[in-house]
């Protein structure tokens, strides 16, 4: 059996160097001089301009580098500190790998501190056990619907040239299948007689994603290739052989700071999810991740102000079909080509990049004549949610 320390001493390490790759990977994303716009928590905060946005990130990797020298609660503290500044400044930074992250990181103040002990030790790997399960678990629920099974499914399929039959039972067979057998991949985790079982599940999903959707497959979101490498690493490290995981433990007595950090972690990953289905809690810290629920905002633009857009929005502007008079801009195909990560899927985020046009447009004097911003369906774009002008943020 790996001893506790062995396994955390990995924990920490493979969670340093994943947020490191990731944010380097996505870098313009930690930044504000950029032409996609933040989208800070509050439009009261203090703007951040350069060089503040730089020493920001690079005190999030300072703390980063030197807790991967020497284990101190301090800088676990220090790196959370910066984090929280910059996720409050941005909320398109707010993406599903960067939170689990984290909430790891949180767990880990438990037991990198002067009071750390074997009792804190077990707790920590069982919270942290459960927010992989509840991960997968949630991540498994969202999928089974319909807009998995007709729309997410045959894409991440057809990747091999195989060519869906829609119409046939199998095809649905198949699809709620795979949501299912995520949904059992986090549930079989947590029981210790199917445990190693769901280690292997886990990992060919893990390469299954890398495959299709990494460099060798649709290579149009890659910021899941170190995600998708770290997962299958914190899966081994936590899971593997851990003879301390144990849903007992969770009733260990433990310091007002251990129950804080341990029930609020719970809360966040198992009890949470269950509001994204009403609209309460968002769908990245919820794990829906391609499963075919998420929106997107789509730019209208007259023909004649394509010229006067930026360079690196320009470049993505898309001919509407049927007339020669307007573009659109694909505000997530935007975001990955720039920040390396979509759209953070939410409304709030969507009205903010429609401001941020209207007001480009109106301080080169067009008075945003003729914009129409579109919210539809991620993967069904036939299933328009909302439209709407310039006009809806007067006198707001």
């Amino acid at each position: 059996m790996i001893k506790n320390q062995t396994r955390l001493w990995w924990l920490t390490t493979i969670n340093i160097l994943a947020v490191i790759a990731t944010m380097l990977f996505s870098f313009k994303l930690w930044i504000g001089t950029r032409v996609f716009p933040n989208v800070p928590i509050s439009e009261h905060l203090p703007s951040i301009f350069y060089p503040i946005d730089y020493v920001l990130f690079g005190m999030a990797l300072l703390f980063l580098g030197l807790l991967l020298l020497q284990r101190k609660q301090r800088w676990i503290l220090g790196f959370l500190g910066v984090a929280l500044v910059l996720c409050l400044y941005d909320q398109m930074r707010w993406q599903p790998w960067f939170y689990l992250y984290l909430l790891l990181f949180l767990l880990l103040l438990i037991v990198h501190s002067p009071f750390s002990n074997k009792k804190r030790e077990t707790i920590v790997f069982t919270v942290a056990a459960l927010v992989l399960s509840s991960m997968y678990f949630w991540s498994g629920v969202h999928k089974l619907h319909s807009g998995f099974a007709d729309f997410v499914y045959p894409y991440l399929v057809e990747t091999f040239g195989m060519q869906i039959d829609k119409s046939k039972t199998i095809h649905a067979v198949l699809a709620y299948g795979m949501g299912l057998s995520e949904l059992g991949i986090g549930l079989a985790l947590v029981w210790k007689p199917t445990r190693n079982y769901a280690i292997f599940a886990a990992l060919l999903m893990h390469l299954f994603i890398l495959v299709v959707l990494g460099p060798f497959g649709r290579s149009e979101n890659l910021i899941i290739v170190p995600w998708n490498i770290s997962m299958m690493a914190l899966v081994v490290v936590v899971f593997y052989k851990n003879e301390t995981l144990s849903l007992q433990s969770l009733r260990l007595p433990a310091t007002l700071g251990v129950n804080i950090v341990r029930w609020g972690v719970i809360i966040l990953v198992v009890v949470m999810p269950l509001f994204s289905h009403f609209g309460m809690w968002d769908y990245y810290l919820s794990n829906t991740l391609y499963a075919g629920k998420t929106n997107r905002l789509l730019v209208v633009i007259p023909k004649e102000y394509e010229k006067q857009l930026p360079p690196m929005i320009r470049q993505h502007t898309e001919p509407i079909s049927n007339t020669q008079f307007l573009v659109y801009v694909n505000t997530d195909i935007w975001a990955l080509k720039e920040l390396n990560v979509p759209v953070y899927p939410q409304r709030r985020v969507h009205y903010a990049v429609a401001r941020y046009f209207c007001e480009y447009f109106s301080e080169l004097g067009n008075q945003n004549k003729g914009l129409l911003f579109r919210i539809d369906s991620r993967w069904e774009s036939q299933k328009v949610l909302e439209q709407f002008e310039c006009k809806a943020f007067e006198g707001k």
